[in-house]
């Protein structure tokens, strides 16, 4: 067998005790030195494989393992936690914006008397002739009163609402159409303020209890009524 069977042969077996390795070893002095640390090292690794493990080496193994689960387990309900914080949270904002809560924006509330005068067009071929008593059977409701308002014909009166709060629409007559009043306690604005679209012209003003709004197709009827309500008004709270 030639040097490099031999050397095969020992990696497979260290310890072979064939008579041509023997024979072999005998002759080549490289081979024999390469057996020899072949040897050696089979033999500290024979010796370290008997070697003890420390006491209770297992149990701190398994105590390790535990506690990385444990803390893998802490940081995945943190980050689920936080993302349901955080939809939870872009939800409550997108409502907030959806719904006008981030305060009344005078802007918004002009929206919104458009839109219910736009809503509520029927009533202005109401022709019901109220009295002041009738009329104010709806105001008192609302902590407002008018003592009269002479010359005009009270043509509807009923309550509404307005946003969140219950308001009451008045209908009157005028030289040139229909005005709608609409009294909105608890909408309270800082000035008067002006709003339109492409059929109504009107005004908001700020009231006691609120706002008032008067809105019509003739900017000079609004003007009229306005000063009229400012002297016939009484507030009752």
């Amino acid at each position: 067998m030639n040097c490099l069977e031999i050397r095969r042969l020992l990696l497979a077996d260290p310890m072979s005790q064939q008579a041509s390795v023997g024979e072999h070893l005998s002759e080549c002095e490289e081979c024999a030195r390469f057996a020899k640390h072949l040897n050696s090292f089979e033999s500290g690794l024979s010796r370290a494989s008997k070697v003890d493990a420390p006491e209770g080496l297992a149990s701190r193994i398994l105590l390790r393992q535990r506690l990385l689960a444990e803390q893998n387990r802490r940081k995945r309900i943190g980050m689920a936690t936080a993302a349901t914080f955080l939809l939870g949270l872009v939800a409550v904002m997108g409502g907030f914006i959806t719904n006008g809560m981030f305060g009344s924006d005078p802007a918004s509330l002009e929206q919104v008397v458009l839109q219910h005068v736009n809503d509520e067009l029927h009533h202005l071929q109401d022709h019901k002739n109220l009295s002041v008593q009738q009329l104010n059977s709806v105001l008192k409701r609302h902590g407002t009163e008018l003592s009269a308002l002479p010359g005009r014909t009270i043509n509807y009166a009923g309550a509404c609402p307005i946003r969140k709060n219950q308001g009451a629409h008045v209908i009157v007559d005028s030289a040139t159409g229909p005005v709608t009043v609409l009294f909105m306690p608890g909408e309270f604005v800082k000035h008067r303020s002006k709003l339109n679209d492409k059929r109504f012209q009107g005004v908001i003003i700020p009231t006691r209890q609120g706002s008032m709004a008067i809105i019509a197709e003739d900017p000079q009827q609004i003007e009229q009524l306005e000063h009229e309500l400012a002297k016939q008004i009484i507030n009752l709270s």
